[in-house]
């Protein structure tokens, strides 16, 4: 005799629930990654703060004039001169607090950056020069580098990138490079709010030295055409804001400065067919 089985049909009120453990898998995981990207953002921001209540003169007696050491500034005094005296003029706008000097420097590299350091130091490439053709031009670059050294981003940066590097590295067993994880970090920490107040601070000592906004948007405009690509990358995922987002915000703020005419920029650091 044979014999067969089937699954009996459980009665309706024996509770089967549908479970689901991937699902749920997954949604601890986010959960918990939610809990440590929020811990992460709090400890760079306590580290930050903390790091920028650091007195300036700390800071320049703490690195003097060694952090420029490896960044190939050249021996070109004529150039740094004629920069330095343009950051004056604009640092005179800028409400820096006291005890605060600002030193630039020219740098024979082809690639068009300039960026703020530890002490004061600013940086502006011959690349950079070689993308501007008049001193406002200029101005709106070295006012934002300014800017990042008058609200203590650079300081404000490596302190976040410092206390995220310590803790990845005890979390990872001592076994991670602190100083190329903070010094990563700290590059990517320039961005978002820090560039949008760098840039705000800027337009304020361009219009205060010219009475109006001409040109503040050249450069951004050059790096635009070169590369479209960056322009479109969404501002939550870029390390600065979308430069079409910048771009908008000065050309707003250029109609309500009004016009006026640009100014020539001084014959050394004049690259371009300059007015």
């Amino acid at each position: 005799m044979s014999t067969s089985y089937e699954t009996p049909e459980l009665p309706e009120e024996v509770n089967a629930p549908d479970q689901r453990p991937a699902r749920e898998f997954f949604a601890v995981l986010g959960t918990v990654l939610g809990a440590l990207v929020l811990f992460c953002v709090a400890i760079w921001w306590s580290a930050s703060w903390l790091a920028r209540l650091t007195p300036f003169s700390w800071e320049t007696a703490l690195v003097g004039d060694q952090v420029i050491g490896p960044l190939e500034v050249g021996e070109d005094a004529a150039r740094d001169q004629a920069l330095q005296q343009l950051a004056d003029r604009l640092s005179a706008h800028m409400d820096l607090p006291e005890g605060m000097q600002i030193k630039v420097h020219y740098s024979d590299s082809p690639v068009a950056n300039a960026f703020a350091t530890l002490g004061g130091h600013v940086i502006i490439t011959r690349g950079l020069l070689e993308e501007v053709d008049s001193e406002n031009a200029l101005a709106m670059v070295l006012g934002h580098e300014i800017a990042h050294v008058q609200h203590r981003h650079p300081i404000g940066s490596l302190g976040g990138g410092l206390a995220l590097g310590l803790m990845v590295s005890v979390v990872a067993g001592g076994s991670v490079d602190v100083t190329s994880i903070s010094a990563a970090l700290t590059q990517l920490s320039f961005s978002r709010s820090f560039e949008r107040e760098a840039d705000a601070a800027a337009l304020e000592a361009l219009r205060a030295e010219y009475g109006h906004l001409q040109g503040a948007e050249v450069f951004f405009q050059r790096m635009l055409d070169a590369d479209p690509v960056s322009g479109r990358v969404p501002a939550f995922i870029s390390t600065h804001p979308n430069v079409r987002e910048r771009l908008a915000t000065i050309r707003a703020r250029q109609q309500e400065a009004g016009s006026g005419q640009l100014s020539a920029l001084d014959p050394l650091l004049c690259y371009r067919d300059c007015p």
